[in-house]
């Protein structure tokens, strides 16, 4: 075998052999944009940020590094479609364009805005990809603990103000 193929079949072995890039993903399935915010514990504190702009039929990956919580949350809201993906779990917002608090109580004390957020079940999936969507979901089986990416989708509720 000559050194120019052994050195081909090298680097093409060294790339496959990468693992995917472990992160949590979320994709807009919705005809428009939406506001997105995260929360998520730390060793030792809780941490919310925000705000990313997710387009339609686009994702954004909101922790590019490896997950190592089984929970995460999210908080979304469109304008343009009157509608807020929230949940009962209250953390801490920002009117800034781009916000990260450390720590969960007294947002408002804090002047920030408590918000309920939705709980993301990663289990011990290492990547995770949430499908955000406004109609109803075909109900299918969850996926084994064992696969390396897990996906989720949720539907839209409608907004309260």
């Amino acid at each position: 075998m000559s050194m120019r193929v052994f050195a081909l079949l090298a680097a093409v072995l060294a790339i496959s052999a990468q693992p995917a890039a472990a992160q949590l993903e979320i994709c807009n399935k919705t005809p428009a944009p939406y506001s997105l915010a995260i929360a998520y514990e730390t060793d030792s504190d809780v941490v919310s940020q925000g705000w990313w702009t997710v387009d339609p039929d686009k994702c954004q990956v909101v922790i590019p590094t490896e997950l190592n919580q089984p929970y995460y949350y999210h908080y979304a809201i469109s304008r343009a479609l009157n509608v807020e993906w929230a949940g009962s779990s209250n953390f801490c917002t920002s009117d800034d364009p781009q916000f990260r608090i450390n720590g969960g109580g007294n947002c408002e004390q804090r002047n920030a805005h408590t918000k309920g957020f939705r709980q993301i079940d990663v289990g011990a999936n290492k990547r995770y990809t949430l499908d955000i969507s406004m109609g109803p979901v075909a109900a299918s089986a969850p996926p084994p603990a064992a696969q390396p990416a897990a996906n989720q989708q949720i539907e839209a509720a409608p907004a309260t103000k």
